[in-house]
């Protein structure tokens, strides 16, 4: 007979029988060519995430569950590939489950509380006055959501504390910019750094366990650097901040994807938004080596990684 077992995703191996409790994400109901339903779903713990497909699908879980705890019962199979969990039994967690809710939300390698502390101190080293005003109004706003959410859906630091975590590392090469090329406006570098992906407040969607489970309609309909420039704007306007200042803020922000065609309103202009462009650029993909690299196996070559449009070699 065989014996089932709550494996972590990471550690998931071919034929393994698996049983346990798992964060449902991104469930789809799909229908076969013959008819019958069946339906596609993510499985997530603290270690990683798994693809997996319930055949003979009718019920109603993708509408009640994506993003939350789901118990499941299955076998670690192949398809085209790639390890995936093909499921015989499937429910919503019940209130009087025993979940350890810390194995399953992947969490930022980092202490919350000392790089909140130590991205404060960046931001009071800010000399413009104004500038400074903007930075804290933006903290005293949204402290709260800010250190806790992750900064992306799935490509890039998608785990709780992730965005403060992103931030925190980009306004470490921010400074340490400003100080190398010295006619940088390290001020305004600064700020705009911090500010650079607040608009992610409104464009996410987030579950009960704080990973984002949608873009939410403002953010499909207007994104956030659309939406995080306006923010800015909001807040400068109520500061009194001069119009030139919010507008080389509210620039940086349109601008720091790069390009049109990566999702930038317009190409960088000033130095201080070219800088903000390659560090944003430069963190997100240092986190998915990072990932990469904690989860592969050294000395091979990876398949295609979409965020780096690359193989990637693994070494020790």
């Amino acid at each position: 007979m065989q014996k089932y077992e709550n494996i972590p995703v990471r550690d998931m191996k071919l034929d393994d029988a698996v049983e346990g409790f798992y964060l449902m994400k991104n469930p789809s109901p799909k229908t076969t060519q013959s008819g019958k339903d069946y339906l596609v779903f993510n499985l997530a713990d603290a270690t990683g995430e798994i693809e997996a497909k319930l055949w003979d699908y009718a019920g109603d879980l993708h509408t009640k569950c994506n993003g939350k705890p789901v118990k499941v019962r299955g076998n670690i199979t192949e398809y085209n590939g790639k390890k995936q969990l093909t499921a015989v039994l499937l429910r919503e967690s019940r209130s009087d489950d025993q979940i350890d809710l810390t194995k399953l939300v992947p969490v930022a390698p980092i202490e919350p509380q000392q790089t909140l502390s130590q991205m404060v101190d960046i931001l009071d080293s800010v000399q413009d006055e104004e500038y400074k005003k903007i930075c804290f109004a933006v903290l005293d706003r949204y402290k709260d959501v800010y250190c806790c959410i992750p900064a992306a859906k799935q490509v890039h630091h998608a785990f709780r504390y992730g965005l403060l975590m992103h931030s925190f590392y980009m306004l470490c090469h921010a400074d340490h910019m400003a100080h190398m090329y010295t006619f940088l406006n390290r001020d305004l570098l600064i700020t705009g750094t911090f500010c650079h992906d607040i608009g992610k407040i409104k464009e996410f969607q987030f579950s009960e366990m704080g990973l984002v489970n949608d873009y939410s309609i403002p953010g499909q309909l207007l994104g956030h650097l659309y939406m995080g420039a306006k923010e800015v704007s909001e807040i400068a306007e109520s500061l009194g901040i001069s119009e030139e200042k919010s507008m080389l803020l509210q620039h940086m922000l349109l601008s720091h994807h790069g390009k049109p065609e990566y999702g930038a309103c317009v190409v960088p202009k000033t130095a201080e938004a070219l800088i903000l462009h390659m560090i944003d650029d430069l963190d997100g993909k240092m986190e998915v080596y990072r990932e990469m690299i904690e989860n592969s196996e050294p000395n091979r070559m990876t398949d295609r990684v979409w965020p780096l449009d690359t193989k990637v070699y693994i070494h020790n």
